[in-house]
């Protein structure tokens, strides 16, 4: 009978000690860590105006009266007031909300008050496979509506133009180029 009654006291000293560890670990825990943790794995994407933040994917959209503009993905964000660093970046820019270029970037930042977004080391490559854009920065401006690359190559089947700056106009689908612009023709024979 001995044996039971200090195995029942072992028993009630064990559940005693987890239940003041988990209360010592839950409670001592700042508020702050407790809201990110919960943000971190929330299904809920965060809203901020029309710019949204989904923290488990690590996808940032930007979601106009007119439907989707931009989407980007990233494994690597961190917050720093309101801007948004990411590396690695991968995504889509949108007209009329469907897909035009994939893009690929070394790194970036997103501004969450007003949805300017700026990648860097960018490659945009078109949807239905017709050419490709690359340059050192893209730089989006959310209230004029369009984007701008710097020192920028464009490549289509037979056409090369290389510039200082390239103009996107989101709501025309026009491309420009204002200023230090090459272009080369080439023949189906020779690259």
């Amino acid at each position: 009978m001995s044996n039971d009654w200090k195995t029942l006291l072992w028993f009630y000293l064990s559940l005693g000690c987890l239940a003041i560890f988990i209360v010592i670990f839950w409670i001592t825990i700042p508020e702050s860590s407790k809201t990110f943790q919960t943000a971190l794995i929330s299904p809920t994407p965060i809203n901020q105006g029309s710019l949204v933040i989904q923290l488990e994917k690590a996808e940032i959209s930007r979601i106009s009266d007119t439907g989707k503009e931009w989407e980007i993905h990233t494994d690597d964000l961190s917050k720093n007031g309101e801007k948004i660093y990411i590396n690695g970046v991968q995504g889509f820019l949108y007209q009329k909300n469907q897909p035009q270029y994939q893009v690929q970037a070394k790194k970036g930042e997103v501004n969450i008050e007003n949805s300017d977004a700026r990648l860097e080391q960018v490659n945009l490559i078109q949807v239905d496979g017709d050419g490709s854009i690359v340059g050192d920065s893209l730089t989006w401006r959310s209230n004029e509506q369009f984007m701008r690359i710097e020192n920028v190559l464009v490549e289509r089947k037979n056409l090369l133009i290389v510039s200082k700056y390239l103009w996107y106009d989101l709501s025309e689908g026009i491309l420009s180029f204002p200023e230090d612009v090459t272009i080369i023709l080439k023949n189906e024979g020779n690259l």
